[in-house]
């Protein structure tokens, strides 16, 4: 046989996803690699949102991303972007759209989970992370089977959620908190970067979306892989690490880091300001 037994039905977006607040923005953030391990290694979007302006201001805006089976993951987030063009009421505001979550995830395991409750195992199951802001406040929710979980710093999900949780709780317990939209989308490419580093599984490009009270933001697919390309040659942690421990006398003149730092700066700067 050319390929593997294997359940083509069962493809899943188990790698990784997670969601960030920061400084009054939502950043969303996941790979696009989606498979059956030992069987597809495959690519897809992961990362949806929408959002709604009124007067020349947005009035609202979400993003989306999960792990878990692939038709259940998409169903759900063309299910709630399409609800901003369908159903604007009962998403216009963080109350509504948390009412509106909630109810429709209960709603959608009740259809499509619990039917299958017998197959153990192999029954769908889908784990969402939620980002929302309205003009005046902005959340982050996360899914664990029918119920939804609400957070005041980061949550993850698939494969890569445990090395995700700890890049993410060394950038939390730090004193400093990014707090511009393009600061957390780049921490935000970074945990993700590191994740398809030394994750298996975890790969493909990286799709980042951040969402604020007053508009919403995304770094192109082409901008992550350069950042990615810039992080992999200047091996700035190699160079901070042999600064430290080094006990050679020129250690701090051999390779300076601060002109280091200001290169990748330079470059980083360069690569927000192409769409290309």
């Amino acid at each position: 046989m050319r390929y593997p037994v294997g359940k083509p039905r069962d493809v899943n977006k188990v790698t990784i996803a997670l969601g960030m607040l920061a400084g009054g923005n939502v950043v969303i953030a996941a790979d696009t690699q989606i498979g059956i391990p030992e069987y597809l290694n495959a690519r897809g979007n992961k990362v949806a949102w929408a959002s709604r302006s009124s007067e020349g201001e947005q009035d609202a805006a979400m993003a989306i991303t999960g792990a878990g089976n692939t038709h259940c993951v998409d169903h759900l987030k063309n299910e709630f972007t399409g609800a901003f063009t369908t159903d604007w009421d009962a998403v216009s505001n963080t109350k509504n759209f948390k009412e509106y979550a909630a109810g429709h995830l209960n709603e959608f395991y009740r259809k499509h989970v619990k039917s299958f409750a017998l197959y153990g195992a192999d029954r769908p199951e889908v784990d969402l992370i939620i980002g929302y802001a309205d003009r005046f406040t902005y959340s982050l929710w996360s899914s664990e089977r029918n119920l939804l979980n609400e957070h005041q710093r980061y949550a993850t999900a698939g494969v890569g959620a445990m090395w995700a949780n700890a890049e993410l709780g060394r950038i939390y317990s730090s004193s400093w908190h990014p707090t511009s939209p393009n600061t957390a989308m780049l921490l935000a490419a970074y945990v993700v970067f590191q994740v398809k580093e030394h994750v298996d599984g975890c790969g493909k490009d990286t799709d980042v979306v951040c969402i604020n009270n007053r508009t919403h933001t995304w770094l192109t697919r082409q901008q992550v892989v350069n950042i990615e390309d810039l992080l992999k040659s200047s091996r700035i942690e190699e160079t901070f690490m042999w600064r430290i421990f080094s006990d050679e006398k020129d250690a701090s003149t051999r390779w300076p880091i601060s002109r280091e730092i200001r290169k990748i700066r330079s470059s980083i700067a360069k690569i927000l300001s192409s769409r290309k």
